[in-house]
């Protein structure tokens, strides 16, 4: 869970809604709905595509290396015919499961926005409720357990974020910037970051002193889970969202230097660069399985992965360009 209940599966689920609220929020205004349909039901093929031709890969890798050190990860043929119908999610294919179901219903969900914007959120209110309620409220996986990504629970997160985009886009409004909700959100990101790794600088009676309930704060407790978005994880990632804004309200020009442009260009590949990543992830487990994890491979075998993700993303810019280019000529 990295330093919080939270993690970048939020942030990045969030800032897609925000996304398609700002870029089709005024043009659903305009009466452009079939339009905008149309191309968001090209993305969601475009991620079906690739979770298929990830998934292919990863199911041969399997087979080649044998991981039998990680059965949860090593499918064999018969996945391929799950995944067809979105049943196959080991690691890192959940979140793209979630997207292609869930993408489709937003050009409705933002027509409605136009329509009548606070009825729209409670329906999502009401999906998001209705999971916490009763977590067997989900999607079944080819295994018999369920979506890793309940897309019932986390869809309400990416409604907020479109939310924010049509707001911020076709109305003007803004996120408020309240010094209460500044603080707050600090507070509550320490703490858990100090519940969360404060064994790594205090000792048990510190620690013990800052834990309210031991369950509370369990990986297995409701109230934080990653599948269902517990309401103190979709509260954290509020918090976190809410001081990044801050940040970012004020020195927005960081985005202009030069060590910002790998990650602007990763974004604008964000697909390719995210199956790239599992595959790399799959690569990861193999290298580390027959050399054995060791500081050196720990930061080297990251940090190789990163570089070769901005590599592919540089070259998919530049034949993007190219293409572009020879159109106009």
């Amino acid at each position: 869970m990295g330093l919080g209940f939270s993690d970048a599966a939020e942030a990045f689920v969030f800032l897609s809604g925000l996304t398609l609220g700002w870029a089709y929020g005024s043009k659903i205004s305009e009466g452009s709905f079939l339009l905008i349909q149309k191309r968001v039901l090209l993305r969601a093929l475009q991620i079906y595509s690739g979770y298929l031709a990830t998934v292919t890969i990863v199911v041969l890798m399997g087979n080649w290396t044998s991981l039998h050190s990680f059965p949860r990860y090593a499918p064999d043929h018969s996945t391929i015919f799950a995944a067809l119908s979105l049943t196959y999610q080991p690691f890192g294919f959940g979140i793209l499961c979630f997207y292609i179901v869930v993408l489709p219903f937003m050009p409705i969900l933002l027509f409605l926005f136009h329509r009548q914007l606070w009825l729209a959120v409670g329906l999502s209110i009401a999906f998001y409720a209705a999971v916490q309620i009763s977590p067997s409220f989900n999607l079944p996986d080819h295994n018999g357990g369920v979506w890793s990504f309940n897309p019932f629970a986390w869809q309400f997160l990416i409604v907020l974020g479109a939310v924010v985009g049509y707001r911020s886009r076709v109305e003007g409004k803004s996120i408020p910037k309240l010094k209460i909700l500044t603080l707050f959100s600090l507070v509550f990101v320490v703490y858990v970051m100090l519940i969360n790794k404060g064994d790594l600088f205090m000792n048990d009676g510190q620690l013990h002193l800052l834990q309210l309930r031991a369950d509370l704060f369990s990986p297995h407790s409701p109230l934080i889970s990653k599948t269902d978005l517990g309401p103190l994880r979709l509260l954290h990632s509020f918090a976190v969202f809410y001081l990044v804004y801050q940040i970012l309200h004020v020195k927005q020009t960081c985005w202009l230097r030069t060590f910002s442009k790998p990650f602007i260009v990763s974004g604008r590949n964000s697909l390719a660069v995210y199956c790239v990543g599992i595959v790399l992830a799959y690569c990861a487990a193999v290298v580390f399985a027959w050399t054995g994890i060791t500081w050196v491979t720990v930061v080297v075998v990251p940090v190789d992965a990163c570089l070769l993700q901005f590599a592919i993303a540089y070259w998919l810019d530049h034949e993007r360009m190219r293409c572009n280019s020879r159109n106009v000529s």
